[in-house]
């Protein structure tokens, strides 16, 4: 079966596939050399992970108790609690230093955002310039909404 990832990095999985998984709600997501694996999560690795959580909790001082009264708040001042639907997207930006020397840069998940700079900073300034002006015109069109983009850095070999 072929599958298509979407703009916004997700995969449809079809019905058919879902149909034949054991009856869960979690899936673990793994990716070896290309290949995408899903596997049920055990009640046993939720568990491990609840403990791995509520200790890295309790050593930063925070308690089961505190998130009880945390939980509590929250419930009590559900119309008082404003919810932002803004989501972070990340961006990778691609660099590779040119013959002349100068860098170029450019980012594959947003076709034909490119720039360049005669050092690496300079290129990364306008990446970014570039990534948010194009960001702008696809919100502008109604293509893109309640997004905001954060730039991460990968050098090219």
């Amino acid at each position: 079966m072929i599958t298509e990832l979407t703009d916004e990095n997700q995969l449809h999985i079809p019905e058919s596939v879902i149909a034949n998984l054991p009856d869960t709600e979690l899936l673990e997501i793994t990716c070896d050399d290309g290949h995408i694996s899903l596997a049920q999560v055990s009640d046993d690795t939720i568990t491990e992970r609840a403990d791995k959580v509520m200790r890295k909790l309790e050593e930063r001082g925070i308690t089961a108790q505190d998130i009880a009264d945390a939980v509590k708040w929250a419930r009590e001042n559900k119309d008082k609690i404003e919810v932002s639907e803004t989501f972070m997207t990340l961006y990778k930006a691609q660099f590779e230093q040119d013959e002349d020397g100068r860098w170029s840069v450019w980012i594959d998940a947003l076709p034909g955002c490119a720039a360049w700079g005669y050092t690496r900073d300079e290129a990364l300034v306008a990446i970014k310039d570039a990534a948010a002006a194009y960001i702008e015109d696809m919100v502008e069109a109604g293509e893109l909404t309640n997004r905001e983009g954060k730039l991460v850095i990968e050098k090219r070999q």
